[in-house]
């Protein structure tokens, strides 16, 4: 049966390899599959909001803002072009870049003559952290389509083109700086043979690397000079952390089976089969395994500095599915391989859960059960969302009011303060905020006020003031819809 399915897998990616319509026929597929979760906000990110915030900012006031530190220029500036689009236009930008990813990924495995390109096309395609932040206002996809783009234009010989594309990467998302090491790891395995025009091939490209990524960054640099680094506040708990690496990329059951197919991997991994290739071309395939393996190690090092988010591990996942299709030989492999990509996709819809949310809204670990997977959580979450930031309006419409919103402030205030975003009317934006320090609070609460928190702000406030606002007189919790 799987054997079937396998061989049909690979009559349709000849298919498409013959067809002048093929990319477009693929193409469309899966944006297709991105199209039924591209309503409902920006996405559940709050720097999705602050992104649009900021953006509705420039447009008004002609002064480049960013949305977080340290800035991330292109995809902000490009914002004020998608802005009178709403959500539904940018969200399918992020979707129609995704889909141009994919089938740069599906074009790699191919000039790499890797195992089943398709089938691991789908697997890259349908992770859970790729499908979910391919349908938000958020620049991870468009920062990993412009480093798929530089590594195939490495693959190719052009050294120019690959630099600059990573260099204006960096203007998406600046750590896509991160990946010159896997490329000066590729042009020093695979290039000129002597040493002296591999050295002018790594400079020739950290030049103009370094020139596009100035330009790319120039709007940050030239407000705020080199004065752009974020202050991380805080690491998130371990078991946190662990989640954001583990099971918020593939979801429990397709971490679980990517992580045994990579066992077993290892355990029989031969060297990748020669078929008598030259010695440029033995060359060629070392320097794209160290590519590959250097764009993981570097991408994972990278997520443990800051552990905060599984998005900031998105430059891994087509590395990862990459080395899985190269070193892939056996019949045994290929079968598990195919029991892997399909419990990923599963993933999405149908996972293993192991957490719940408590009366606060805080994830608390559970009793494992079948809930859920990544996708339809964030579809739900996305209209949760929607709702409680439309609740905190309400309530902020009252005088002497002040509403703790969380992470859901920039959600509150975007629907507030962006005019075609705007439903209700404009509220004081002083009655809506993250957190209060327990002085100040306390300083409201004897005023007068009636103070409101959301879904997860007990927590919040816990972590990083050290206080519990359900503790205070006259503050009150509110969550009148499910919530993250």
């Amino acid at each position: 049966m799987i054997d079937s399915l396998l061989g049909f897998f690979e009559r349709a990616d000849v298919w498409l390899c013959n067809r002048r319509a093929g990319l477009w026929i693929l193409g469309c597929m899966f944006l297709a599959t991105r199209l039924p979760f591209i309503a409902n906000g920006y996405g559940i990110d709050s720097d999705a909001w602050r992104v649009v915030y900021q953006a509705f900012r420039m447009s008004v006031e002609s002064h480049y803002f960013p949305s977080r530190l340290p800035g991330y220029p292109l995809f902000e500036l490009l914002n004020i072009l998608l802005l009178p689009l709403g959500w539904m236009g940018t969200n399918l930008a992020t979707a129609t870049v995704s889909a141009i990813a994919i089938l740069v990924f599906w074009r790699i495995l191919h000039l790499l003559n890797a195992n089943l390109p398709l089938l691991f096309t789908l697997g890259m395609a349908f992770t859970p952290v790729f499908w979910v932040n391919s349908v938000t206002t958020m620049d991870y996809v468009w920062a990993l389509a412009l480093l798929l783009v530089s590594f195939g234009s490495l693959l190719r010989g052009q050294v120019l083109f690959a630099s600059l594309m990573l260099g204006i990467a960096v203007g998406f998302r600046p750590t896509s700086g991160v990946f010159l090491l896997p490329s000066l790891v590729y042009l020093g395995a695979y290039g000129a043979v002597a040493l002296r025009g591999r050295l002018e091939k790594a400079f020739l490209f950290i030049s103009v690397f370094a020139v596009a990524a100035v330009v790319a960054f120039s709007p940050v640099l030239l407000t705020y000079g080199l004065n752009v680094l974020p202050a991380l506040s805080g690491r998130p708990a371990l078991l946190a952390a662990g989640y954001h690496g583990t099971v918020e990329i593939f979801g429990a059951l397709g971490f679980f089976a990517v992580a045994l197919l990579a066992v077993y991997v290892v355990l029989t991994m031969r060297k990748p089969p020669q078929k008598a290739r030259a010695p440029e071309q033995t060359n060629f395939s070392r320097a794209v395994r160290a590519y590959a393996l250097t764009a993981v190690a570097v991408s994972i090092a990278l997520f443990m500095l800051y552990p905060d988010e599984g998005g900031y591990l998105i430059p891994a996942v087509p590395f990862a599915w990459l080395l899985l299709a190269i070193y892939i030989q056996s019949s045994v492999a290929r079968r598990l391989a195919f029991a892997v990509v399909l419990l990923v996709i599963v993933s999405n819809f149908i996972d293993l859960r192991f957490w719940s949310r408590d009366e606060w809204g805080s994830r608390v670990l559970t009793t494992p059960y079948l809930g859920t997977g990544l996708l339809i959580e964030d579809a739900q979450q996305r209209q949760s969302d929607m709702l409680l930031a439309s609740e905190i309006l309400t309530l902020a419409q009252s005088p002497k009011v002040i509403v703790m919103a969380g992470w859901r402030m920039p959600i509150a205030r975007a629907l507030n303060e962006v005019p075609s975003l705007r439903s209700k009317p404009t509220v004081p934006p002083e009655r809506i905020v993250d957190l209060l320090p327990r002085a100040e609070l306390e300083g409201y609460l004897a005023g007068g006020y009636r103070i409101y928190f959301g879904p997860g702000v007990r927590s919040m406030s816990l972590s990083v003031l050290g206080y519990d606002p359900s503790t205070l007189a006259n503050a009150s919790y509110f969550d009148n819809h499910k919530s993250r």
